[in-house]
């Protein structure tokens, strides 16, 4: 094929058909999960050309239009594209793009609430997620007890957990001192949750309500939007 008919890298290609991201689509390659026109793929810079049947694990990769959307998650869904349980996902929401695959930049977990992030664009979704990028996202949180000061002083300089030390980037405590807004750039898995069980309050309610620069403001509950991805 001439040069003209060159498309992109391979490591780029399943990125941008939305698979993985491109640190993921290396591991499947050396894993040898990928093929192209029945050939499996032995070298990351190889070429996929117009015309060419790109496999992952088997399966048919197309590039698709990229999709960027802001979601506002209810309590009581999962962000997973399926599950055995029969649970609500957040892609029950989602019923104009269920013969896209999607995924979430992140994830809330069934308790919380707030903004989510979904797209196709692997590269996008690496770039809002990596710990490299540091960043913030804000939450608004409900504890089941007042924050004493002790634990408060405790958590603006760090705690300590079975993971290692995490900070929160910043703490703003209401009056009443059960109502609170963090912000937060680590993406460890329920990092906020963790922090004050371990100090023994429970959380009521999390909603997170900033992602970088994407704010939910007043975004309906169940509803998403189209959002531009230039807004880092």
């Amino acid at each position: 094929m001439t040069e003209q008919n060159i498309k992109m890298q391979i490591v780029k290609y399943i990125a941008h058909a939305g698979v993985c991201s491109r640190r993921d689509a290396v591991l499947l390659i050396r894993q040898q999960l990928v093929t192209i026109n029945g050939v499996t793929v032995q070298e990351l810079n190889t070429l996929v050309h117009d015309g060419d049947i790109v496999k992952v694990k088997g399966k048919v990769v197309k590039i698709e239009p990229k999709i960027y959307l802001m979601l506002h998650k209810p309590v009581g869904y999962i962000c997973t594209n399926s599950d055995e349980q029969d649970r609500k996902t957040i892609f029950d929401l989602l019923p104009a793009y269920k013969k896209v695959k999607l995924f979430t930049v992140g994830r809330l977990d069934k308790d919380s609430s707030g903004l989510l992030l979904i797209t196709n664009d692997g590269d996008w979704a690496q770039k809002l997620a990596h710990p490299s990028f540091e960043i913030k996202k804000e939450y608004q949180v409900v504890l089941n007890k007042q924050l004493d000061a002790v634990d408060y002083n405790q958590i603006l300089r760090g705690v300590r957990l079975i993971d290692g030390m995490i900070r929160l980037d910043k703490v703003v405590l209401q009056k009443s001192k059960i109502h609170l807004k963090i912000t937060i750039h680590s993406g460890k898995n329920r990092i906020i949750r963790r922090i004050f069980e371990h100090l023994g309050y429970k959380i009521r309610e999390l909603k997170r309500i900033r992602f970088g620069s994407y704010q939910l403001e007043k975004l309906p509950v169940g509803c998403y939007r189209q959002i531009n991805p230039n807004l880092l």
